[in-house]
Protein backbone atom coordinates (compact mmCIF):
# COMPACT_ATOMS: atom_id res chain seq x y z
CA UNK A 1 0.00 0.00 0.00
CA UNK A 2 1.10 3.26 -0.94
CA UNK A 3 2.55 5.72 2.15
CA UNK A 4 -0.37 8.34 1.21
CA UNK A 5 -2.96 6.15 0.55
CA UNK A 6 -4.27 6.67 -3.60
CA UNK A 7 -7.83 8.86 -4.07
CA UNK A 8 -10.10 6.52 -5.52
CA UNK A 9 -12.80 8.09 -7.56
CA UNK A 10 -15.83 5.05 -6.93
CA UNK A 11 -19.67 6.25 -7.82
CA UNK A 12 -21.22 5.40 -4.61
CA UNK A 13 -25.33 4.82 -5.26
CA UNK A 14 -28.13 2.91 -3.41
CA UNK A 15 -28.03 1.05 0.03
CA UNK A 16 -28.23 -2.17 1.20
CA UNK A 17 -25.37 -4.76 1.01
CA UNK A 18 -22.45 -3.77 -1.33
CA UNK A 19 -21.85 -4.82 -5.19
CA UNK A 20 -18.54 -3.73 -6.48
CA UNK A 21 -18.30 -3.48 -10.35
CA UNK A 22 -14.87 -3.01 -11.76
CA UNK A 23 -14.21 -2.44 -15.10
CA UNK A 24 -12.65 -3.28 -18.23
CA UNK A 25 -9.38 -2.36 -20.17
CA UNK A 26 -9.56 0.58 -21.66
CA UNK A 27 -12.98 1.68 -20.80
CA UNK A 28 -13.91 2.69 -17.26
CA UNK A 29 -16.62 2.61 -15.22
CA UNK A 30 -19.84 3.93 -17.22
CA UNK A 31 -19.43 0.56 -18.66
CA UNK A 32 -21.56 -0.55 -15.83
CA UNK A 33 -24.16 2.24 -16.10
CA UNK A 34 -26.70 -0.21 -17.44
CA UNK A 35 -26.37 -2.33 -14.74
CA UNK A 36 -25.74 0.32 -11.63
CA UNK A 37 -28.98 1.60 -11.60
CA UNK A 38 -30.70 -1.38 -11.23
CA UNK A 39 -28.70 -3.02 -9.18
CA UNK A 40 -29.31 0.64 -6.86
CA UNK A 41 -32.55 -0.37 -6.29
CA UNK A 42 -31.48 -3.30 -3.82
CA UNK A 43 -27.80 -2.88 -3.39
CA UNK A 44 -25.09 -0.32 -2.61
CA UNK A 45 -23.58 0.09 -5.71
CA UNK A 46 -19.65 0.95 -5.76
CA UNK A 47 -17.79 1.40 -9.33
CA UNK A 48 -14.53 2.72 -9.33
CA UNK A 49 -12.45 4.08 -12.09
CA UNK A 50 -8.66 2.68 -12.30
CA UNK A 51 -6.34 4.88 -12.32
CA UNK A 52 -6.21 7.24 -15.00
CA UNK A 53 -9.52 6.44 -16.76
CA UNK A 54 -12.49 7.90 -16.63
CA UNK A 55 -11.02 11.43 -14.98
CA UNK A 56 -8.98 9.46 -12.60
CA UNK A 57 -6.28 10.67 -11.17
CA UNK A 58 -2.70 8.80 -12.78
CA UNK A 59 -1.42 6.20 -10.41
CA UNK A 60 1.41 7.72 -7.84
CA UNK A 61 3.43 5.07 -8.02
CA UNK A 62 5.61 2.56 -10.32
CA UNK A 63 5.79 -0.14 -11.54
CA UNK A 64 1.85 -0.47 -11.19
CA UNK A 65 0.50 -3.59 -10.61
CA UNK A 66 -3.19 -5.43 -9.81
CA UNK A 67 -1.73 -6.06 -5.78
CA UNK A 68 -0.74 -2.69 -5.49
CA UNK A 69 -4.38 -1.34 -6.56
CA UNK A 70 -6.03 -4.06 -4.81
CA UNK A 71 -4.38 -2.74 -1.31
CA UNK A 72 -4.91 0.58 -1.70
CA UNK A 73 -8.66 0.05 -3.36
CA UNK A 74 -9.02 -2.30 -0.43
CA UNK A 75 -7.87 0.49 2.21
CA UNK A 76 -10.74 3.69 0.11
CA UNK A 77 -13.43 1.31 0.60
CA UNK A 78 -13.04 0.60 3.83
CA UNK A 79 -12.94 4.37 4.64
CA UNK A 80 -16.13 4.08 2.56
CA UNK A 81 -17.27 1.83 5.31
CA UNK A 82 -17.12 -0.92 2.68
CA UNK A 83 -15.62 -4.25 4.58
CA UNK A 84 -17.35 -6.93 2.13
CA UNK A 85 -19.08 -7.19 -1.45
CA UNK A 86 -19.99 -9.15 -4.23
CA UNK A 87 -17.57 -8.27 -6.77
CA UNK A 88 -17.86 -8.57 -10.77
CA UNK A 89 -15.16 -8.04 -13.27
CA UNK A 90 -14.82 -7.64 -16.18
CA UNK A 91 -11.58 -8.41 -18.25
CA UNK A 92 -9.01 -6.16 -16.58
CA UNK A 93 -11.76 -5.94 -13.50
CA UNK A 94 -11.26 -9.93 -12.71
CA UNK A 95 -7.64 -9.52 -12.37
CA UNK A 96 -8.47 -6.48 -9.91
CA UNK A 97 -10.61 -9.10 -8.11
CA UNK A 98 -7.98 -11.85 -7.94
CA UNK A 99 -6.27 -9.66 -6.23
CA UNK A 100 -8.66 -8.53 -4.10
CA UNK A 101 -8.84 -11.93 -2.97
CA UNK A 102 -5.36 -12.12 -2.29
CA UNK A 103 -5.42 -9.31 -0.46
CA UNK A 104 -8.41 -10.04 1.67
CA UNK A 105 -10.18 -13.39 0.88
CA UNK A 106 -12.65 -12.89 3.09
CA UNK A 107 -13.99 -9.53 1.53
CA UNK A 108 -15.32 -11.24 -1.11
CA UNK A 109 -19.21 -12.52 -0.62
CA UNK A 110 -19.50 -13.43 -4.04
CA UNK A 111 -17.48 -13.49 -7.57
CA UNK A 112 -18.78 -12.57 -11.20
CA UNK A 113 -16.30 -12.86 -13.85
CA UNK A 114 -17.04 -11.41 -16.96
CA UNK A 115 -15.07 -12.50 -19.84
CA UNK A 116 -11.94 -12.68 -17.99
CA UNK A 117 -9.41 -15.67 -17.15
CA UNK A 118 -6.93 -16.77 -14.52
CA UNK A 119 -4.13 -17.37 -16.48
CA UNK A 120 -1.31 -14.72 -16.51
CA UNK A 121 -0.34 -13.71 -20.59
CA UNK A 122 1.93 -15.64 -22.72
CA UNK A 123 5.27 -14.48 -23.13
CA UNK A 124 4.41 -12.76 -26.95
CA UNK A 125 1.46 -11.20 -25.22
CA UNK A 126 3.09 -9.49 -22.05
CA UNK A 127 5.95 -8.72 -24.57
CA UNK A 128 3.55 -7.04 -26.54
CA UNK A 129 1.78 -5.22 -23.92
CA UNK A 130 5.01 -4.13 -22.65
CA UNK A 131 6.31 -2.35 -26.48
CA UNK A 132 2.36 -0.36 -26.32
CA UNK A 133 3.12 0.91 -22.84
CA UNK A 134 6.25 2.08 -23.75
CA UNK A 135 5.31 3.52 -26.83
CA UNK A 136 2.34 5.24 -25.64
CA UNK A 137 4.97 7.31 -22.89
CA UNK A 138 7.38 8.08 -25.89
CA UNK A 139 4.39 8.90 -28.57
CA UNK A 140 1.22 9.65 -26.81
CA UNK A 141 -1.72 7.57 -27.26
CA UNK A 142 -3.29 8.48 -30.68
CA UNK A 143 -1.66 5.25 -32.25
CA UNK A 144 -3.63 3.14 -29.37
CA UNK A 145 -6.63 4.61 -29.20
CA UNK A 146 -7.32 4.80 -33.07
CA UNK A 147 -6.36 0.23 -32.82
CA UNK A 148 -8.30 -0.06 -30.44
CA UNK A 149 -11.46 2.02 -32.57
CA UNK A 150 -11.23 0.46 -35.81
CA UNK A 151 -12.82 -2.93 -34.46
CA UNK A 152 -14.82 -1.22 -32.00
CA UNK A 153 -16.96 0.76 -34.29
CA UNK A 154 -17.72 -2.31 -36.35
CA UNK A 155 -18.34 -4.65 -33.63
CA UNK A 156 -20.71 -1.95 -31.69
CA UNK A 157 -22.27 -0.62 -35.27
CA UNK A 158 -25.68 -1.70 -34.83
CA UNK A 159 -25.29 -0.11 -30.94
CA UNK A 160 -25.01 3.31 -31.57
CA UNK A 161 -25.35 4.70 -28.48
CA UNK A 162 -23.00 1.96 -26.82
CA UNK A 163 -20.40 3.25 -29.81
CA UNK A 164 -20.78 6.42 -28.25
CA UNK A 165 -20.22 5.46 -25.26
CA UNK A 166 -17.40 3.24 -25.53
CA UNK A 167 -15.76 6.39 -27.54
CA UNK A 168 -16.06 8.70 -24.91
CA UNK A 169 -14.35 6.78 -22.50
CA UNK A 170 -11.82 5.77 -24.51
CA UNK A 171 -11.23 9.61 -25.11
CA UNK A 172 -11.08 10.04 -21.55
CA UNK A 173 -8.46 7.40 -20.68
CA UNK A 174 -5.22 9.20 -20.19
CA UNK A 175 -1.79 8.22 -21.90
CA UNK A 176 -0.44 7.49 -18.06
CA UNK A 177 -3.45 5.76 -17.47
CA UNK A 178 -3.05 3.34 -20.28
CA UNK A 179 0.35 2.79 -20.03
CA UNK A 180 0.16 1.71 -16.66
CA UNK A 181 -2.94 -0.87 -17.39
CA UNK A 182 -0.84 -2.19 -20.06
CA UNK A 183 2.34 -3.23 -17.48
CA UNK A 184 -0.77 -4.07 -14.98
CA UNK A 185 -2.10 -6.09 -17.17
CA UNK A 186 1.23 -7.60 -18.80
CA UNK A 187 2.46 -8.54 -15.15
CA UNK A 188 -0.31 -10.10 -13.43
CA UNK A 189 0.02 -13.26 -11.62
CA UNK A 190 -1.43 -16.78 -12.14
CA UNK A 191 -4.36 -17.04 -10.59
CA UNK A 192 -5.69 -20.47 -11.68
CA UNK A 193 -4.26 -22.22 -8.30
CA UNK A 194 -6.74 -19.43 -6.47
CA UNK A 195 -9.72 -20.98 -8.14
CA UNK A 196 -10.28 -24.22 -5.92
CA UNK A 197 -10.26 -21.84 -3.01
CA UNK A 198 -12.86 -19.78 -3.72
CA UNK A 199 -16.16 -20.87 -2.15
CA UNK A 200 -18.58 -17.94 -2.06
CA UNK A 201 -21.46 -18.52 -5.01
CA UNK A 202 -19.58 -17.46 -8.23
CA UNK A 203 -20.83 -16.64 -11.94
CA UNK A 204 -18.50 -16.97 -15.03
CA UNK A 205 -19.98 -14.77 -17.85
CA UNK A 206 -18.90 -15.15 -21.49
CA UNK A 207 -19.96 -13.33 -24.54
CA UNK A 208 -20.40 -15.23 -27.44
CA UNK A 209 -18.63 -13.66 -29.95
CA UNK A 210 -15.27 -12.64 -27.73
CA UNK A 211 -12.72 -13.35 -29.65
CA UNK A 212 -9.65 -12.65 -26.71
CA UNK A 213 -11.51 -15.60 -24.08
CA UNK A 214 -12.69 -18.63 -26.09
CA UNK A 215 -15.42 -20.88 -24.93
CA UNK A 216 -13.78 -23.62 -23.52
CA UNK A 217 -11.48 -21.63 -21.97
CA UNK A 218 -14.37 -19.60 -19.85
CA UNK A 219 -16.15 -23.25 -19.25
CA UNK A 220 -13.65 -24.30 -18.00
CA UNK A 221 -12.70 -21.58 -15.72
CA UNK A 222 -16.02 -21.97 -14.37
CA UNK A 223 -15.88 -26.28 -13.87
CA UNK A 224 -12.64 -24.97 -11.83
CA UNK A 225 -14.84 -22.98 -8.82
CA UNK A 226 -16.62 -25.40 -6.88
CA UNK A 227 -20.94 -24.56 -7.34
CA UNK A 228 -19.80 -21.73 -10.22
CA UNK A 229 -22.42 -20.99 -12.51
CA UNK A 230 -21.67 -20.58 -16.73
CA UNK A 231 -23.62 -18.29 -18.50
CA UNK A 232 -23.47 -16.83 -22.49
CA UNK A 233 -24.88 -13.80 -24.14
CA UNK A 234 -25.63 -14.85 -27.43
CA UNK A 235 -24.48 -11.05 -29.78
CA UNK A 236 -22.20 -9.97 -27.44
CA UNK A 237 -18.09 -9.93 -27.44
CA UNK A 238 -15.58 -8.94 -25.11
CA UNK A 239 -17.68 -6.35 -23.57
CA UNK A 240 -21.23 -7.62 -23.14
CA UNK A 241 -22.34 -4.62 -21.41
CA UNK A 242 -22.11 -3.15 -24.35
CA UNK A 243 -24.59 -5.48 -26.49
CA UNK A 244 -26.41 -7.58 -24.12
CA UNK A 245 -26.76 -5.11 -20.60
CA UNK A 246 -29.73 -6.49 -19.51
CA UNK A 247 -28.81 -9.86 -19.30
CA UNK A 248 -25.80 -9.15 -17.94
CA UNK A 249 -28.20 -7.47 -15.25
CA UNK A 250 -29.86 -9.93 -14.65
CA UNK A 251 -26.98 -12.82 -14.47
CA UNK A 252 -26.02 -10.23 -11.48
CA UNK A 253 -28.92 -9.93 -9.77
CA UNK A 254 -29.44 -14.32 -9.72
CA UNK A 255 -25.78 -13.91 -8.22
CA UNK A 256 -26.88 -11.59 -5.60
CA UNK A 257 -30.12 -13.68 -5.03
CA UNK A 258 -27.69 -17.07 -4.22
CA UNK A 259 -25.48 -14.64 -1.90
CA UNK A 260 -28.59 -14.31 -0.24
CA UNK A 261 -28.69 -10.28 -0.92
Amino acid sequence: MLANPYEWRIRDKGSGPAILLLHAFPYDGRMWDGQADVLAASHRVLVPDMPGFGGAAAWPATPPHVDAWAADLLSGLGRLGVTKAIVAGCSLGGYLAFALMRAAPDFLQGLALVDSRSIPDSKDRRTARLEDAERIIREGRSFFIERTRRPLDEELSAYPAARASAEKMLADASSGGLADALVALATRPDSTPQLASIKVPAVVMRGVNDPILGRDEAVGLAAAVAGAVYVEFEGAGHIPTFQRPDQVTAALLALAARCGS
